[in-house]
């Protein structure tokens, strides 16, 4: 017989997403579609994933558990989410206009620039607000900080009754693997079917899924390119997979003892003659590779240890 799904594999067995965020990608399935369900079309397909979803998380036991879930306390957290990220988002413009986009300061505030926050899961993202709330407190006024400080308590409260919902319902079994695979198999569907009726217009796929869940961002948008270096060394990491552009987002990483030198320049192992960044140790600094001097004329990417101690260069590179 044959298995259309084998064409497309199951794109949400992966790994990478972890138990809770294939439930909360799934929760937020469910509250998408079911309030983008024109016609009904959706309707057996919210209804086959539902069942799933219990078949793999429990049902709920408690007639509160249901009605909290109801009255969209789930939605409720995904929103208050989303605010807050566009808080930061706000916020932004003022930190470069006040500190600039290369110092300490705004590293305080954007270490990994917005793809940070915008790309964090739920189950990390409090501590990107707890950060962000400590630079804001050390670094802009109490009006400055007002709206942002609201907006991350809000989520929190959101997510912190969320989780107390999430304690009531019945998990046992939630580890069985087969189940979970049945969960998998229908969200793809779910996916290849909303897919195929908005092939023709991405807004309105894109408001169905949340990117934030979907597995295939990390293997699709993004490669990453690593390597041992010596103290002085140039090294020209290999880019063949790569079509630079000027607004490339790049995130340079160093989790060693050293100082990485990273730029754009006209052939291998040529030191750098224009915009460079320097990463210290322990840190991380997102570019667009204009801003590291890339241009037709410069199109090699390089990184030099400019340190006293061998280490090891590492930049996620989004295609």
């Amino acid at each position: 017989m044959f298995n259309p799904i084998r064409l497309c594999n199951d794109l949400f067995d992966d790994e990478k997403l972890s138990n809770a965020n294939l439930r909360g990608f799934t929760e937020n399935l469910l509250i998408r579609t079911s309030g983008n369900n024109p016609g009904g079309i959706y309707t057996s397909l919210i209804n086959d994933t539902t069942a799933k979803y219990n078949l793999f998380y429990g049902k709920i036991t408690s007639e509160a558990v249901k009605d909290a879930i109801g009255q969209g306390l789930t939605k409720t957290t995904y929103t208050a989410w989303d605010e807050a990220i566009k808080e930061v988002s706000h916020l932004q413009a003022l930190v470069i206009y006040r500190f600039g986009e290369t110092g300490e300061t705004y590293q305080e505030f954007y270490p990994h620039g917005m793809l940070e926050y915008q790309e964090a899961k739920i189950d990390d993202i409090s501590t990107l607000f707890d950060r962000f709330l400590a630079a804001a407190a050390a670094h802009l006024a109490a009006v400055e900080q007002a709206d942002i400080i609201t907006k991350v308590a809000a989520f929190k409260a959101a997510r912190a009754a969320q989780v107390t919902v999430f304690a009531e319902v019945d998990v046992l079994g939630t580890g069985k693997h087969a189940d979970r695979k049945v969960l998998t198999i229908q969200i793809t569907f779910d996916f290849l079917t909303i897919a195929a009726n908005n092939i023709d217009n991405e807004d309105a796929f894109d408001d169905y899924f949340d990117p934030r869940y979907l597995p295939l961002t990390e293997g699709v948008q993004s490669i990453t390119l690593d390597g041992e270096i010596n103290p002085g060394e140039i090294v020209s990491p290999d880019t063949a997979a790569v079509t630079f552009k000027a607004d490339t987002d790049m995130l340079f990483e160093n989790n060693t003892a050293t100082t990485m030198r990273w730029y754009f320049t006209t052939s291998p192992g040529n030191g750098t003659t224009g915009n460079f960044v320097d990463v210290g140790p322990n840190n991380s600094i997102a570019k667009k590779a204009g801003e590291i001097n890339f241009s037709a004329a410069n199109p090699v990417l390089c990184v030099q240890n400019i340190g006293g101690f061998a280490g090891k260069y590492k930049v996620k590179i989004y295609i």
